[in-house]
């Protein structure tokens, strides 16, 4: 999965640019989920959250904390004008089938490893199989899965600053 900090970064910009008095405010989670969907159609950086470990939990549990601190230092110190309901809930739907994913994972329940199958065919795939060999390897996209996160963060900070 792509790291969670452009998501919850993305969303939370997505959130705070919908106006509350407008109808269209309860298509904001609609609109978070396919735009976490569109970043993952493109490449990008991720880590491995298999095995599940403590160390897999230390590593998403600091994703959140940059991407929720992020918002927070936004929100305190650049433009509190940024109606703060709107942004969190475009941040939480923003990373929600991220969160749906990694449960599945933790819990590999029948019905969460079908959502893990439906989350991977909407996924960019950062691996491919060798036809000869069968082998599978990881494409080197690095840099440009670096590249296109960093982007997609800093076009939200503009519309979050």
């Amino acid at each position: 999965a792509m790291i969670l900090s452009p998501h919850i970064i993305t969303g939370a910009a997505l959130g705070a640019n919908f106006q509350s008095a407008d109808w269209r405010i309860y298509l904001l989670p609609i609109v978070a989920i396919i735009l976490h969907h569109s970043l993952d159609r493109i490449p990008h950086y991720d880590y491995n959250l298999k095995p599940f470990s403590s160390l897999v939990a230390f590593k998403v549990f600091l994703d959140i904390s940059v991407g929720t601190s992020t918002v927070a230092l936004i929100y305190l110190f650049f433009n509190t004008d940024i109606d703060i309901f709107n942004t969190a809930i475009g941040a939480f739907f923003g990373t929600l089938p991220d969160g749906i994913l990694l449960l599945s994972f933790i819990f590999p329940e029948k019905w969460l490893l079908k959502y893990q199958r439906f989350h991977a065919s909407l996924h960019f795939h950062s691996k491919e199989i060798n036809p000869q060999t069968g082998i599978e390897t990881k494409k080197t996209i690095n840099f440009i899965g670096l590249f296109t996160q960093v982007t997609a963060v800093a076009i939200s900070l503009y519309f979050l600053i």
